[in-house]
């Protein structure tokens, strides 16, 4: 209304960094009172894989989640959040457009981008079939399997089943 920009602030989620991210949530909330969403990171641009190693599993992108459900961004496995939250994400992702990445377009096949678009490709395990938020989520990334396998990833239950 005065014209002034909208600050939105976003972070990732990293192995060794629990313990900044808690004191930077805090630090945003309290001196701008702005929430910082939270994404795990991605296999994304040229030269961006060699971080990978940095990347949180599964179990500790879960134990994230638990502590700050409202803050976690929409893209990766629902079932790593709590129950409530991944029904929420799910009824507003499933009425969404699936995103036009760059390299849908085409890219030559030997080339850097080739392998991160081979990186990003996303799978369900059988676990997912009847996963109740299956239709919101975006799937796992192989690139993720491949480092976490499949520990802290469970099917989400149909909220009638829960009680």
């Amino acid at each position: 209304a005065l014209a002034r920009p909208q600050i939105r602030l976003r972070t990732l989620a990293l192995r060794e960094g629990s313990l900044a991210l808690e004191a930077l949530l805090a630090f945003a909330k309290d001196r701008f009172g702005l929430a910082v969403s939270i994404g795990a990171l991605r296999p994304n641009r040229v030269g961006e894989r060699q971080h990978l190693n940095l990347a949180a599993s599964f179990l500790e992108l879960k134990a994230l989640a638990r502590r700050h459900p409202l803050q976690w961004e929409t893209e990766g496995p629902l079932c790593v959040l709590p129950a409530d939250r991944a029904h929420a994400m799910s009824a507003l992702l499933t009425t969404r457009r699936p995103k036009l990445h760059l390299w849908d377009l085409g890219i030559r096949e030997l080339s850097e981008d080739a392998h991160v678009k081979r990186d990003r490709e996303r799978e369900y395990l059988p676990r997912c079939e009847d996963c109740a938020v299956r239709g919101g989520c975006s799937g796992i990334l192989k690139s993720d399997l491949a480092r976490f396998g499949t520990e802290g990833l469970a099917s989400i239950r149909h909220e009638t089943e829960a009680h």
